[in-house]
């Protein structure tokens, strides 16, 4: 029998028991994904590193089956179905990293999986979370597909989490997210989430496509106990060069507890 997700506000409609079971195969998850999903793989390259990355194939087609009602309950579109272009910089930025070996990273918003499952290769142990749960099936069948089993075992763990209450309980050395300060609505959880979830010193890692409403954030920042690193790269897809902004927030609070 199909489990379905009836949490208020969600549009995920995909089984969740694989997300904590022992490791299905990938072609079970990949046959559960299909029976829903119109997909296909994008091969990206960030860095040194390759991935072949399962995505919806036309995310606009998912407008069409939003439930109103569901949809006015909360205001959520399926913006994780996307490969996001701020996603593959930031899995370029994670795989050129001194060194994240042993690290603990928390991902907000991980969507497919591409930054989690960057970080992962890059030796971090990574706790990849989202509000749907569809993402985080498409994020585990990536992680299948794109990391040795033992080190997925080892290394990443898929929680359901709504940023704007948070129940990690853990505090993390980094925090990385692509994309996801696109509402100003989100910038107080997604702050509030970093203060209480890094360790002192600790960086959060953001990127996102050089936006009005990214510039915004970055002056929202101000009033918080981080200090700011901020520029701007460039990535090529599909022939084309995106503008990317790299976000480096450390939490420098005044005391530490």
């Amino acid at each position: 029998m199909r489990t379905t997700v009836k949490a208020e506000g969600r549009l995920s409609i995909l089984p969740t028991e694989h997300l904590a079971s022992p490791l299905p195969g990938a072609e079970d998850i990949y046959a559960i994904i299909a029976s829903r999903y119109d997909v296909c793989a994008t091969h990206v390259v960030a860095g040194t590193e390759a991935f072949d990355i399962l995505h919806v194939r036309d995310t606009n087609r998912l407008l069409d089956l939003l439930n109103p009602e569901l949809f006015a309950k909360d205001e959520r579109l399926p913006y994780w179905a996307d490969l996001w272009t701020s996603s593959i910089d930031l899995a370029d930025w994670l795989t050129g990293a001194e060194s994240l070996a042993g690290e603990k990273v928390l991902e907000l918003g991980s969507g497919v999986g591409l930054a989690g499952i960057a970080a992962a290769r890059a030796g971090a142990q990574v706790t990849m979370t989202d509000y749907e749960t569809d993402a985080l099936l498409f994020a585990r069948y990536n992680a299948l597909r794109n990391l040795p089993a033992d080190a997925l075992q080892r290394q990443v763990r898929f929680v359901p989490m709504d940023w704007r209450a948070p129940d990690v309980d853990a505090r993390f050395e980094i925090i990385i997210g692509a994309d996801i300060v696109y509402e100003r609505k989100n910038f107080l959880p997604i702050l509030s989430l970093l203060q209480s979830h890094l360790v002192p010193g600790g960086r959060a890692l953001l990127t996102e496509p050089d936006r009005a409403v990214g510039r915004a954030f970055l002056a929202a920042v101000r009033d918080y106990p981080f200090s700011v690193h901020h520029i701007c790269t460039g990535v090529v897809r599909d022939g084309k060069t995106f503008r990317i902004s790299r976000i480096l927030l450390q939490y420098e609070p005044s005391e530490t507890i």
